[in-house]
């Protein structure tokens, strides 16, 4: 992985690039995230191996292991009659029926 994924402050800001290109790690995931497969990928970037496509697929799953866990907004269901509880107190907690 490691000679695959490269970073350098004067290439999009630094950000983990397949070695040879501009193609960021991040780009790769956002294309991933899109619905594009692996194949869809190399075809759309002939630069990028296989290789390197697995190196930023492992770099990103690695960078992740570890990661802080964001505070994320919860959504909470709809309660018995389809609409959502808008009882809440202080601390945001909904009624036991939500």
């Amino acid at each position: 992985m490691g000679e695959w994924i490269v970073s350098s402050p004067g290439v999009l800001g630094g950000k983990p690039c397949v070695r040879g290109t501009r193609i960021s790690v991040e780009h790769i995931m956002e294309a991933l995230a899109s619905g594009a497969s692996r194949e869809d990928i190399l075809r759309a970037y002939p630069q990028i191996a296989a290789d390197g496509l697995a190196a930023a697929l492992q770099y990103a799953a690695r960078s992740l292991k570890n990661e802080v866990v964001w505070d994320l907004k919860t959504v909470y269901p709809p309660n018995m009659r389809g609409d959502y509880c808008t009882s809440a107190d202080a601390a945001g907690l909904r009624c036991a029926a939500c």
